[in-house]
């Protein structure tokens, strides 16, 4: 029997820094958090949101805002 290939994981992105700021509704930021990887700037995003808060994500690493919430003009 032929051995299986392993692949190979993407990791492009699980190396990167990304700054999530949560933003009230009347556009003050309350704070920012630094995470690594992408996997981790998401749930903290889903976790900012649930609580009823606006948030974005800014990739550090290639100097990019990834994300902005529905509904946030800053």
């Amino acid at each position: 029997m032929a051995a299986k290939a392993k692949r190979k994981k993407n990791t492009a992105y699980s190396t990167h820094e990304y700054n999530v700021t949560k933003i009230t509704p009347t556009g003050d930021q309350t704070e920012t958090k630094t995470v690594l990887g992408s996997r981790d700037a998401f749930h903290k995003q889903l976790e900012i949101e649930a609580q009823g808060f606006f948030a974005l994500v800014h990739n550090n690493t290639l100097d990019a805002e990834e994300y902005r919430s529905p509904g946030y003009e800053g």
